[in-house]
């Protein structure tokens, strides 16, 4: 579970947000025109994400997401857990957050996981 600060309005959201997507661009290399031709959005669309002036809806922020190949801290980097205290998740909060999520994206993790533990059990095979 995430939050945002009670102080954080609509508008503060947006330009944050629009902040870290122009950097995620920028670092990729991409012009605004190449990545709205990815998603099939409009000539300026990014332009105005990126200012803050306009919200993505959810299918462009998942396309977005998708061909800029970023993570969710990227997009939402003003995120932070709802328990500050320990920032940590129980198992039983992580399992029902996954229970809310489809089958693919169920999957993506699984196999993330696993190459995560692969790589990790080789780096340790090697010393």
């Amino acid at each position: 579970m995430f939050c945002v600060s009670d102080d954080w309005d609509d508008q503060k959201i947006k330009i944050e947000a629009g902040k870290a997507l122009r950097h995620a661009r920028k670092s990729r290399n991409l012009t605004q025109e190449k990545i709205e031709e990815k998603v099939h959005r409009y000539k300026n669309a990014f332009t105005n994400y990126e200012n803050g002036n306009t919200s993505m809806d959810f299918v462009t922020l998942v396309r977005t997401v998708t061909a800029l190949r970023m993570e969710v801290d990227e997009i939402f980097p003003f995120l932070k857990p709802a328990d500050t205290e320990s920032g940590k998740y129980s198992q039983k909060t992580v399992l029902d957050m996954c229970r809310k999520l489809s089958r693919e994206e169920q999957l993506q993790i699984a196999v993330a996981l696993m190459k995560d533990n692969w790589v990790k059990e080789s780096e340790e095979n090697r010393i």
